[in-house]
C-alpha cells in the first residue's frame, strides 16, 4: 500500500522494504519514498541501495558522502580525544557506503571509533545532495537514503522539495536562462538567510577574498536531466561560488549568483514535505 505525502510528491510505502519490488521505478516516479518503523541492519541498508543503479567501478569509500573534511561551520565531528576529524571517519568500517550523520555521542556503533557529532545548524539550508563535493572519480548521487536510529526530544524535521516540479514552475524566460548556466562549487560553507534559499549577502570584494582561500571543487549544470530525461534544478547555494554562462564563459559575481539561486530555490520550496523523524524511519530520495 502506498500513501501520498503532503506537499504533492512522494509516497509512504506501508510494506516491508526488503520485499518491495520495483523500488527503482517507484523512486524515479515519486522522487521520495518513506518507510516507517522498519528494523534494518547496515547490511540491509546497503542491499536496498544497491537495488538502485550505482557505480561499481568506483572505490567503495567514494560511494557515499558527504566527503569533505569537517570545519565548514555546520557540523563538527570530534573523536574521543576531542580532535576535529573528517567526514570519512564516520563511515562504518564494514559498510563504507554507510556514514553516520546527526548530532550526539557515538559509542560502540558497528566498530566506528567513539566520538561526538556536534550540529551547528541554526537556519534552514536547502540543497541538492552532492554537487559541491562528489569526487571527480565518480558521478553525482543517484539517490540519498537515511535511516533514523535516535531522535531529539524536539525539532529534527527535514524539509523536502521536488526539483523537477520546480523547473516546470519557472516562466519560459527563466527556464532558458537557467538552462544556459553552470554552477561553480567549493568547500566553503556560506551562512544562509533564515529561509534557507540563498547565502547571506556580502560585498563582492569580500567574496573574492574568501574565494581565493578555497579551491574550486566542481562545476555542474544548474539544470540536469534525471534518469527519465526530465529537467530538474541542481543547486546548493551554501557551497556555490558563482554562476557561469556556459557559452561565453562569463562569470556572474557572488551577489548576482546568489540572488538568482535564491529566486530558483524559493520557487522550488513553495511546496515542501516536512518529515518529522521517528526511530526506524527509512527514507530514500
Amino acid at each position: 500500500m502506498e500513501v501520498r505525502l503532503d506537499g504533492g510528491f512522494g509516497v509512504e510505502v506501508k510494506r516491508d522494504i526488503l520485499g518491495v519490488k520495483g523500488l527503482d521505478a517507484l523512486l524515479k516516479k515519486e522522487g521520495l519514498v518513506v518507510f516507517r518503523d522498519v528494523k534494518l541492519e547496515p547490511s540491509d541498508e546497503e542491499a536496498v541501495m544497491k537495488r538502485l543503479p550505482w557505480d561499481n567501478m568506483a572505490k567503495m569509500k567514494d560511494l557515499s558522502g558527504p566527503y569533505n573534511a569537517a570545519g565548514t561551520g555546520i557540523i563538527e565531528r570530534r573523536n574521543a580525544k576531542g580532535e576535529i576529524v573528517g567526514c570519512a571517519r564516520w563511515k562504518l568500517p564494514d559498510f563504507p557506503m554507510i556514514q553516520i550523520q546527526g548530532s550526539g555521542e557515538i559509542v560502540n556503533h558497528y566498530e566506528v571509533a567513539d566520538g561526538e557529532l556536534i550540529s551547528k545548524w541554526s537556519t534552514r539550508e536547502f540543497h541538492t545532495d552532492g554537487p559541491h563535493d562528489t569526487p571527480k572519480c565518480t558521478y553525482p548521487p543517484v539517490a540519498t537514503s537515511m535511516y533514523c536510529i535516535e531522535t531529539p526530544n524536539t525539532g529534527g524535521q527535514t524539509l523536502f522539495a521536488d526539483s523537477r516540479r520546480a523547473f516546470c514552475n519557472l516562466d519560459d524566460e527563466t527556464k532558458i536562462l537557467a538552462l544556459s548556466l553552470d554552477v561553480i562549487y567549493d568547500h566553503r560553507f556560506r551562512p544562509m538567510l533564515e529561509d534557507g534559499c540563498r547565502a547571506i549577502p556580502i560585498s563582492n570584494d569580500k567574496a573574492m577574498v574568501d574565494d581565493e582561500k578555497t579551491p574550486i571543487t566542481n562545476r555542474w549544470p544548474l539544470v540536469i536531466l534525471d534518469r527519465d530525461s526530465q529537467p530538474a534544478l541542481y543547486l546548493g547555494p551554501a557551497f556555490s561560488r558563482c554562476l557561469i554562462e556556459r557559452s561565453s564563459g562569463k562569470r556572474w559575481n557572488a551577489e548576482e549568483s546568489q540572488a538568482f539561486l535564491g529566486k530558483l530555490m524559493r520557487i522550488a520550496t513553495t511546496n515542501v514535505y516536512e518529515h518529522t523523524w521517528k526511530k526506524n524511519d527509512f527514507i530514500i530520495w
